[in-house]
């Protein structure tokens, strides 16, 4: 009991501070029962225009709210109000901020993947989203976050997956919005191993130098659905390759990570 009251508490000061001139102007919403939660979806006329997900567990209750502002999607949370997402469109790429008191710490920017012509000085990651290669910039402007409050909100930054076909911010919200309808949404953002499963099949992980030339990665090339090989780089050379199925290779890049990449 206590903790459903605690996120009614959370949901009114959602509500209080929502903007009231477009929250006035709602003329429909729906609710959605998924597990460990709701998600409610505010409607003017056909258009998505404000979201909230209500998480509630035993002494746990939050409060995710996703509101459209002009040409971008805003996504706060209410236990840790230090931290926002943006989502938007830079010259027709898809890009999300993580921003925790207003500065911008970590981003994600969707590209054109070309090997032979790749962003120098960046850390390029590969997965498949509805059978396409879809290809990211990440990059973290800090070193230390040690005392921010910041846990979930990152969590849910790094996992929540939007196709890159899409093209316009009304189409992000809707896909953002049916993801959040799925009963198992909060368990595959925030449920460890169920959200480690159930997250996009990867197919690189590559780091560029100044020039663009790759300086170290592994990368997997199919040679059919599902078979293929990978190629690891080290110091800017091919020092292995190996025939590999995908689904293998999800295995072969987390040993990668867990041998070549240090938090």
């Amino acid at each position: 009991m206590k903790n459903r009251l605690n996120i009614q508490k959370i949901f009114f000061l959602v509500l209080l501070f929502m903007s009231a001139s477009s929250f006035g102007q709602i003329q429909n919403s729906i609710t959605v029962k998924i597990e460990s939660g709701q998600t409610t979806k505010n409607y003017i006329g056909e258009k998505l225009e404000s979201m909230i997900v209500e998480m509630y567990a035993m002494n746990y209750g939050n409060a995710l709210t996703f509101t459209k502002v002009n040409d971008l999607i805003l996504i706060t949370n209410a236990q840790e109000p230090n931290t926002q997402i943006k989502i938007e469109f830079r010259d027709k790429f898809l890009v999300r901020n993580f921003l925790y008191d207003e500065k911008v710490i970590s981003s994600i920017e969707a590209i054109a993947f070309d090997l032979n012509n790749l962003p120098k000085s960046s850390t390029i990651t590969n997965q498949i989203v509805k059978g396409k290669i879809e290809s990211h910039i990440g990059k973290m402007q800090f070193e230390n976050t040690e005392g921010y409050r910041l846990d979930k909100s990152y969590k849910l930054f790094l996992r929540l997956t939007i196709p890159a076909d899409l093209n316009d911010i009304d189409a992000v919200f809707d896909s953002v919005a049916n993801f959040f309808s799925q009963e198992d949404a909060l368990l595959r953002i925030f449920l460890g191993r169920y959200a480690e499963k159930t997250q996009p099949l990867m197919t690189g992980y590559l780091v560029t130098d100044k020039i663009g030339s790759i300086e170290n990665g592994i990368i997997f090339t199919p040679t059919d659905d599902e078979n293929g090989k990978y190629d690891i780089y080290h110091k800017g050379k091919i020092i292995k390759t190996q025939l590999q199925n995908l689904i293998d290779f999800q295995e072969t890049i987390m040993e990668y990570f867990e041998k070549n990449i240090t938090d």
